[in-house]
């Protein structure tokens, strides 16, 4: 990703566990790299740019971890059954339409 990300959140506060338990982070080959969103009970959603290019099927690298503020450890851990994209999100263009991706 080539957008800028800045260090720090202003005016941002500490979460408690459990407080969001929608939220989960996604890890590639144990390398935590996005986050996502809880949206059923077999989906999340995240950016298209946090999975292409980065896994391919059958998607054994893809974990989600939820139900930890950590992005390492603690939660429960899933592997991605399958994930989708946007057909038109073009991938490496920083302002590009489209980045949304959908994990199975």
């Amino acid at each position: 990703c080539q957008a800028r990300v800045p260090q720090k959140i202003v005016a941002g506060e500490f979460a408690r566990e459990g407080e969001f338990p929608y939220i989960v982070s996604l890890s590639i080959d144990n390398n935590p790299m996005c986050g996502g969103s809880i949206i059923g009970d077999r989906w999340v959603v995240t950016a298209a740019h946090c999975i292409i290019g980065h896994t391919t099927a059958p998607y054994n690298n893809l974990l989600i971890r939820a139900g930890s503020l950590s992005s390492v450890s603690g939660g429960k851990t899933y592997r991605a059954k399958n994930v989708y994209y946007h057909g038109q999100y073009t991938s490496g263009e920083p302002s590009s339409p489209n980045d949304i991706g959908l994990i199975e």
